[in-house]
């Protein structure tokens, strides 16, 4: 603030009327930019300058060929490796001596090394250098691939005293693979136990028993266990199931979340049914377990990030006391804690990509404040126990992104900063960190490397030419319909033409990254159908979250993944499976919510890394040493207005328009590049700077809701993947029919907010914002007014941003109703079709996929009458239990919407979806947003609830987030800042 106050003094105001002056500035700008890029760059980027000729799309196209990059596998030398070992104070605390010397116990005793086998020997050198009877932190910051879990699984698979491991990730299927990976060697039981769940299984495992065994037992929850033939099985309200068992729950139970319950003849209320948390599941079926095999001593337990939560000033991490029955500062718990140690006297907790939920940093924390309390503060500094803390993520690349990023409890999507050392390979240091309530000598493990013996990138920006036309009601489109009605299929189009043009130039295997499922479908069936197809159906599939797990596990082995031409994924599909055959990997940049895409960015360019048998020789070879090629592919449009006009004004409008589009395309393509390249260098590449440029998601929890208007998004979501993917003709036709009629019968909803004071004040009733518009609108109305007019005064729940107002409604009793009219014309029998559709979807006997049947049954539920009441009208309500609930409203509505008189015609929104995006967009850039279905009575509103909007909002005026509100601004520090 204080730089822009002193140019604005120094500004020389230019005279009056000089037409182009303000372009000149802005052009004069962004050459300066252009010329602080690196050399090669700065020349193509000189191609966004000048006008495009709009006569047709236009597509910029930057490539650049990776220089100096190491490989995973490449071999460095043994004394180099040594000396990046830092002797520092907090390193020297970690390993009680020398670091060097533990390091060098576990390198091999060879001149070159190779860069995977040293970060191996670094973790394991770690881990056998934990002290006894504290709390030793390591944190694994190597670029994705280097085989952080991989090392720690290492090291447990050798062990022979007794240890629980802890292993806690955003994914669920990362979990699945380290229970497998511990629980079996070489196909045989490994003789580690391993339990895992998740609430998905907690939910389904009921009615599965229920189905499958004729007993009075009472089950509330599930889990998986693996690892040690022939278990004795505790008793109790959990079931203990195989992985094959899990499989078969997963494709068939559809069980329902929900109760309904009468309230009168017309008006009924959903609950919830409550079940047991999976952190509180897997500790007691923990210790049941080991209750009744007194001779298992080795013990892995995983569960997904999600599980934590914050309730009642405790988390549910407090949940894991039950590992044991009684309290840790009792003196029958100290007790307890000491058998456990005789004889499991390791404790190794580990928490892997602590970035990838906004709960990992959260969980970190807390989990610190749970080991020590349990295991090291009641002993009187004489514990018996060796804990272990691990943090691993391959975003935070480097000890002070990591400390950063640790160092606050709530934060927004940022980017952050450091100063890099250049291109190092590996490198191993320690800093006290603090983490929990206490600061801990803490050992940092880092790589940069790719697999890969030559990579290029390139950089493909695409601009869609949109020409605003006719709406069906003979008007001139507005911009939004206008793109609406172009983008999509510029965007299949582009996506066709990259994985064409790969396969052209002879791409053995190629991945095509997009975050929309339904647009993965239609771009498999654009490949493969047609005098246009690229592929034969069997060599192109898709790998999601649609898919369902049995297919997913066929799709990644050896024998069909490397037999695929073109892979279609999403980033978080893609999670911990590698393709060593992959040689191509295609990614479109999502121009949202854009620091959590270059995250993903950071981790799917990855995705091609791994060992594969050879056809010929039938012996294993690895995929890291092949020829990569990374294509970034940023789709965008460009408005072709009535230029044709030929006046200056107009010219000129455009002009301007250009410098903004261009400068954000330099500024989203370097921000692109210095991803790419800090991942894999440990430096952005730039011109004059040395730093890390490190995108990392926020942190924060979010509330655990389940609500009726979930239920009804997923359904419209899967239904749309449904109806693009391979599926018989009838069963389409049954999930469209369904759709389209969804779309009509729950289109009425409502969300009231009761306020516990009858007087608070609220912008949602049109009165009261009216009042305020009239008084400021006055020609008399003052700059400075006197508040004694008590419409002048803003309500303190309300917040203005730009053209809405976001009003908190945490105080309220809130409730989401859905009202269905079945007295109207043909409603009660569409109703009553509906209910049909939705029973044929949902029933466990269909082959309909988990996915669409479970928010099918949720919505049978919802609408569920008795037959003869389907023709009249009735509700169906859901209280909210939250603490977190914004509204969003437009600014001035009453300028535009006037209240409706009894008597008077009924005024009609026009475009409620533009309506309901733009609203919603000011609340969250993805996630639920209600009303689902955009259909307005009057004022056109949305609201977000679970979230902690404010909080996002307080962060945003917080100085230190400053530079990243504006994309320029931040472009700008990059590039021109001396002194960094």
């Amino acid at each position: 603030m204080k730089s822009l106050g002193e140019a604005y003094r120094k500004f020389s105001k230019p005279e009056d009327n000089i037409p182009d002056y303000l372009n000149k500035e802005i052009l004069a700008v962004f050459k300066r930019l252009v010329q602080s890029l690196p050399g090669d760059f700065s020349k193509q980027a000189k191609q966004l300058i000048p006008e495009p000729n709009l006569e047709t799309n236009i597509s910029y196209r930057f490539e650049e060929n990776i220089e100096e990059f190491y490989n995973s596998n490449q071999e460095v030398s043994r004394e180099n490796i040594i000396l990046a070992v830092e002797e520092t104070e907090a390193l020297h605390k970690f390993f009680n001596g020398n670091p060097q010397d533990h390091f060098i116990k576990e390198l091999p005793q060879t001149e070159k090394i190779q860069l995977r086998k040293v970060h191996e020997s670094a973790v394991i050198a770690s881990l056998k250098s934990a002290q006894t009877g504290k709390t030793n932190v390591i944190a694994l910051e190597g670029n994705p691939g280097i085989g952080k879990t991989t090392a720690v699984v290492k090291f447990l698979e050798k062990q022979s005293e007794g240890f629980m491991f802890l292993y806690i990730s955003p994914r669920v299927v990362i979990n699945r693979d380290v229970t497998d990976k511990l629980a079996k060697n070489n196909g045989n039981y490994s003789g580690i136990a391993t339990l895992t769940t998740n609430a998905n299984l907690i939910n389904l495992a009921p009615k599965w028993y229920k189905e499958n065994y004729n007993s009075q037992r009472f089950i509330d929850s599930a889990v998986v266990f693996d690892g040690v033939e022939n278990l004795n099985l505790p008793d109790g309200k959990t079931i203990f199931i195989t992985p094959a068992q899990e499989h078969e729950i997963d494709a068939k139970i559809v069980s329902a979340t929900k109760a309904k319950n009468a309230l009168n003849e017309r008006d009924y209320k959903i609950e919830s049914i409550r079940r047991p948390g999976v952190l509180k599941t897997l500790a007691t079926s923990a210790r049941k377990l080991l209750e009744v095999n007194p001779k298992i001593n080795q013990l892995v337990i995983t569960a997904a990030t999600q599980g934590y939560r914050s309730l009642d000033n405790k988390t549910t991490i407090n949940a894991l006391e039950e590992l044991f029955k009684s309290k840790a500062d009792s003196k029958p718990g100290i007790r307890e804690r000491s058998d456990f140690s005789q004889r499991i006297p390791t404790i190794i907790v580990m928490v892997d990509e602590v970035t990838g939920d906004g709960a990992g940093a959260l969980f970190v924390h807390k989990l610190e404040e749970w080991l020590h309390k349990q295991f090291i503060e009641y002993f009187q500094g004489k514990s018996p126990f060796k804990v272990i803390l691990i943090m691993a993520d391959a975003s935070l690349s480097n000890e002070v992104i990591l400390n950063n990023y640790l160092s606050h409890n709530k934060a927004p999507d940022k980017v952050l900063l450091s100063k890099s050392r250049g291109n190092e390979p590996f490198r191993m240091t320690g800093t006290n960190v603090k983490v929990g309530l206490r600061k801990y000598p803490t050992v940092h493990i880092m790589t940069n490397s790719y697999p890969a013996s030559q990579l290029t990138i390139e950089y493909s920006m695409q601009l869609a030419k949109v020409t605003p036309g006719l709406a069906k009601d003979g008007r001139k489109q507005t911009i939004r319909q206008a793109i609406r009605g172009t983008l999509d299929a510029e965007n299949l189009n582009n996506a066709y033409k990259e994985i064409a043009n790969g396969l052209k130039e002879g791409a053995e295997q190629l991945i095509f990254f997009a975050q929309d499922k339904a647009f993965l479908r239609q771009l498999r069936s654009r490949l493969i159908e047609g005098k246009d197809a690229l592929c034969k159906s069997e060599d192109v599939a898709i790998l999601d979250h649609s898919i369902l797990p049995h297919e997913r596990l066929e799709l990644v082995k050896e024998n069909t993944r490397d037999k695929k031409r073109v892979f279609l994924m999403t980033s978080s599909g893609a999670r911990g499976v590698s393709f060593p055959k992959t040689d191509w990997i295609i990614a479109t940049i999502p121009r949202f919510n854009i620091e959590s895409a270059l995250m993903e960015v950071a981790q799917l360019i990855y995705r091609g890394r791994g060992m594969y048998t050879d056809s010929e020789t039938g012996l294993q070879v690895s995929g890291d040493n092949k020829n990569r090629r990374l294509v970034m592919l940023i789709n965008d449009c460009i408005i072709k207005d009535d230029i044709e006009d030929n006046t200056e004004d107009k010219k000129r409008d455009f002009t301007r328009r250009w410098l903004r589009q261009s400068s954000d395309l330099l500024t989203l393509l370097m921000m692109l590049r210095s991803t790419i390249h800090t991942r894999i260098k440990g430096d952005a590449g730039l011109k004059k700077q040395k730093i890390a440029f490190v995108p990392v998601g926020s942190i924060g929890d979010e509330e655990l809701l389940h609500l009726m208007s979930d239920d009804l998004q997923s359904f419209l979501q899967e239904a749309r993947v449904f109806i693009y993917d391979d599926h018989s003709d009838d069963h389409k036709g049954t999930v469209k029919r369904t759709q389209q009629l969804i779309q009509e019968i729950f289109a009425n909803f409502k969300l009231e907010g009761r306020a516990p004071d009858r007087n608070t004040r609220s912008y949602t009733e049109y009165h009261t914002l009216e009042a305020f518009v009239q008084v400021v609108s006055k020609n008399s109305s003052q700059l400075l007014p006197s508040l004694e007019n008590t419409d002048l005064i803003i309500p303190e729940n309300l917040t203005c941003i730009g053209t809405f107002w976001i009003e908190d409604w945490r105080k309220r009793k809130i409730g989401e109703t859905f009202t269905f009219e079945g007295w109207r014309k043909n409603t009660g029998k569409k109703i009553d079709e509906l209910l049909n559709k939705l029973w044929v979807i949902c029933n466990e006997k269909s082959e309909f996929p988990p996915k669409i049947k479970h928010p099918a049954r949720e919505l049978y539920i919802i609408l569920k009458q008795e037959k003869e009441a389907l023709t009249q009208e009735y509700s169906t309500l859901q209280n909210l239990q939250t603490e977190n609930i914004i509204v969003s409203i437009p600014l001035d509505y009453p300028h535009f919407w006037h209240k409706q008189e009894l008597d008077t015609p009924k005024q009609r929104l026009e475009d409620p979806e533009s309506w309901q995006k733009s609203l919603g967009k000011t609340l969250t850039p993805q996630g639920l947003v209600m009303p689902v279905i955009a259909k307005y009575d009057g004022i056109p509103w949305v609201a977000v609830a679970g979230r902690k909007v404010f909080d996002q909002l307080e962060t945003t005026f917080s100085d230190r987030y400053f530079m990243i509100s504006s994309e320029l601004n931040l472009l700008n520090t990059i590039l021109l800042e001396d002194n960094l």
